[in-house]
């Protein structure tokens, strides 16, 4: 829980081949669909991991990033970098009382 980019479950994936992986999966979505919106759909550590890589912070960020359930983060490319323009919103989750 201290470190987990430091660990590698049995069977599993270290932090650093998920991130290998869901940018190698951003990278072609963003190489599949220039110019359009597309939404990517993740779990929490997942979600955490890819914020961490699209705002240049080593893994050893992990729990620096909020991650609440179904929260909503928008990333933009712009050719030449990433900007993350909405991070953690849950505000559609949110329902005034009766």
């Amino acid at each position: 829980m201290e470190a987990p980019h430091t660990v590698r479950f049995p069977g599993g994936e270290s932090l650093d081949v998920v991130r290998e992986r869901l940018m190698a999966a951003l990278e072609e979505a963003i190489r599949r669909h220039p110019n359009e919106t597309v939404a990517l759909v993740g779990h929490q550590a997942v979600n955490q991991v890819l914020l961490c890589a699209v705002l240049s912070l080593g893994n050893d960020h992990f729990w620096h990033i909020a991650q609440g359930t179904c929260a909503v983060n928008r990333i933009e490319w712009n050719g030449k970098f990433y900007r993350l323009a909405l991070m953690n919103d849950t505000s559609h989750l949110w329902r005034p009382v009766a």
